[in-house]
């Protein structure tokens, strides 16, 4: 098969389709072999040249919806208006970054290169303790760096966390743990308060109303007390 400017097209080359009705079906692929029929399957690429791990397409471009009308129509669309265009007759995969064993730490989890451990953080306001809990079960660690990591958690009952790790003043994480841990508590308790106004909002007995009034006026002492 030949592209727009009459060059054959093999596997191992760098085409370009454009003008296809879907977004993903345009931009760069790598032809990985070719058929009979003069058609070819191809790898999509990345802005940098990368294979990227997505589904692989063939050409010519074919509509495979459960809509039978909608794909009569992308399928005369792009047959009228798809073009491929050989750029490069050679592939070379980018070269990879060297990986980062440094620690990271977000409000969702921590990061060590390419490992990522979701977490969640608690922050005893009266003792100063922080402590880290891993999240989805099988899936998750702490990086054993940041401390004494426990690892006792009951898959009978508490089958969402693995590892948890509690940091003391003093400790060599606890500075940058706190931080984020605070950060995190932060935002659940504005998220908390601005729960607790619209549900003071609606109809409700009298006792219903002081409890509420009574949670937030303890959320927002809480959360000036950690903003100040």
């Amino acid at each position: 098969m030949q592209d727009k400017n009459g060059k054959e097209i093999e596997a191992g080359i760098v085409v370009e389709i454009s003008g296809a009705w879907s977004k993903a079906d345009n931009g760069r692929f790598l032809v990985d072999h070719t058929y009979r029929d003069g058609g070819f399957w191809m790898k999509k690429l990345g802005a940098k040249g990368q294979l990227l791990k997505t589904a692989g397409r063939s050409w010519p471009l074919k509509c495979y919806a459960s809509d039978w009308k909608l794909c009569y129509k992308i399928d005369a669309h792009n047959e009228a208006n798809a073009t491929v265009e050989v750029v490069s007759n050679t592939w070379e995969a980018p070269e990879a970054k060297p990986v980062s064993n440094e620690i990271r730490l977000t409000v969702n989890g921590i990061y060590k290169g390419e490992h990522y451990a979701p977490c969640y953080y608690s922050f005893d306001e009266k003792t100063g303790k922080v402590t880290i809990y891993a999240r989805k079960y099988g899936r998750s660690e702490i990086p054993r760096e940041m401390g004494a990591v426990r690892n006792d958690t009951d898959t009978m009952t508490d089958y969402f966390d693995t590892d948890s790790l509690d940091l003391h003043p003093g400790d060599a994480w606890y500075d940058r743990v706190k931080a984020v841990a605070v950060k995190s508590l932060i935002k659940d308790l504005k998220r908390r308060i601005a729960w607790l106004k619209k549900d003071l909002e609606k109809p409700a007995t009298a006792c219903h109303r002081q409890i509420g009034r009574g949670e937030l006026c303890e959320c927002e002492r809480r959360l000036a007390k950690l903003t100040a």
